[in-house]
């Protein structure tokens, strides 16, 4: 398998595809190459930092398995005839007024969240710990930063949807200058990763409603994101930790000229080491969990403080480190629930669902395929720590949904705006 991965990752990856962006094509890849590269210990280890010491041959069963479970999900559901080609260039006729009153409600909203934080904290960004700041951030203005990450999600995916499926958009400068001011106000408080989720669902957004990303430009593109959020990420930390960081990563074996990019590895290779953690406590020590990390975050809805599973792992290897929880991957979730049966069943039922999405975008209505590039992204965003750590994951599809079906003239299909309909096998 540390051989046959990277050549069959490579292979989904950059095959000829009518659609790269389906869930049974270039995501196989991503998922082979992901977990082949985060295994393979490229640094050195020792018995302080056991981050780069040797997986053993459960864990890449265990990543087979994944593989498997979720290719047959894919394929319960025959594939659509249409394709992309046939959604590009749609057309609908929104109820202009009563969106750009909700889109200008909800981004002053945005705002105002923004100042109230920023009116008693500072810019975190600007202040001399800013890893320290944006945690605090979190718990000190826990509603408002809620709302702000909550709305965020909302809005700048759904500006789009607008932008690109309305027949003459209005106010399209505007719109864009707010989605920079959105970027920033995530980078100023020191939280970039949150913005993620809505850029790259952006991103697959544009491929089905506008023209194909040429393969260069993603390339390209994707690099210089993955640098940025390695530097920084490696600043921010140095800035905390202080020198202490430095040194320990050049125990690890990485030269410091180096290591302002050695997160890009890192990023990868640290849920898998908590999956492997994972796995040697979990049932020896504490037993499955059946479920509640799977579906658990459905009770965020309540009072009460109800964690994420990335604070469960943290909590069960005694980890003391300050900061939010420690993601484990998917397939840590679903093993931490009901073992190795759970990892098959659950990446299983995860094929199916997003197979169910990717058939149901050529059939129901427009806010369809704003909710498969959701689901798509949340796919990538798996492979680091989870498909779902909380509510809001669940509640915005939905809003979306129901925002469209509201907000376009008679309510109509998105089949009313293709030039040639076809059926579904």
């Amino acid at each position: 398998m540390e051989i046959g991965f990277p050549f069959l990752g490579a292979w989904f990856v950059f095959r000829r595809s009518p659609d790269r962006f389906a869930c049974h094509s270039a995501y196989l890849g991503i998922y082979l190459l992901w977990f082949w590269m985060g295994s393979i210990p490229i640094l050195n280890g020792d018995q302080t930092l056991s981050l780069m010491n040797s997986f053993d041959d459960r864990q890449w069963l265990f990543y087979l398995l994944g593989f498997i479970g979720y290719f047959c999900g894919t394929a319960v559901f025959p594939r659509p005839q249409a394709g992309p080609e046939d959604l590009r260039g749609l057309q609908l006729r929104w109820r202009d007024a009563e969106f750009l009153v909700f889109l200008l409600v909800v981004a002053v909203a945005i705002v105002v969240a923004w100042g109230m934080i920023t009116s008693e904290e500072g810019i975190p960004i600007f202040q001399s710990d800013v890893d320290t700041l944006r945690i605090q951030i979190s718990t000190r203005h826990r509603y408002a930063f809620q709302l702000l990450v909550v709305l965020s999600n909302l809005l700048l995916p759904l500006m789009f949807l607008y932008l690109w499926s309305a027949k003459a958009p209005r106010f399209k400068i505007p719109m864009y200058v707010f989605t920079l001011f959105v970027i920033f106000v995530f980078i100023s408080l020191g939280n970039r990763g949150l913005v993620l989720p809505s850029l790259l669902t952006i991103f697959a957004l544009r491929h089905y409603l506008c023209k194909p990303w040429p393969a260069g430009y993603v390339i390209l593109g994707g690099s210089i994101l993955v640098v940025l959020l390695s530097v920084t990420g490696y600043y921010r930390s140095l800035q905390h930790f202080g020198v202490t960081y430095a040194l320990d990563l050049a125990e690890l074996g990485i030269p410091i000229p180096l290591q302002p990019f050695s997160n890009i590895y890192l990023y990868i290779r640290a849920p898998l080491d908590t999956f492997r953690n994972a796995v040697g406590v979990i049932p020896a020590i504490t037993p499955f969990q059946h479920g509640f990390l799977s579906v658990g975050f459905v009770l965020q809805i309540l009072p009460g403080h109800h964690p994420s599973s990335d604070y469960f792992f943290k909590d069960l290897l005694r980890h003391t480190f300050q900061g939010f929880g420690e993601p484990a991957s998917i397939l840590g979730t679903f093993y931490a629930d009901f073992g190795t049966a759970g990892i098959v069943l659950g990446m299983f039922l995860t094929g199916i669902m997003v197979a169910a999405m990717y058939r149901h975008m050529y059939r129901g209505s427009v806010g369809w395929i704003l909710v498969y590039c959701f689901f798509w992204q949340k796919l990538i965003g798996g492979l680091y720590g989870t498909l779902f750590e909380y509510v809001y994951e669940l509640l915005v599809p939905i809003a979306w949904l129901l925002i469209v079906w509201s907000m376009t003239a008679k309510r109509e299909a998105w089949r009313e705006g293709l030039r040639q309909p076809r059926t579904i096998r």
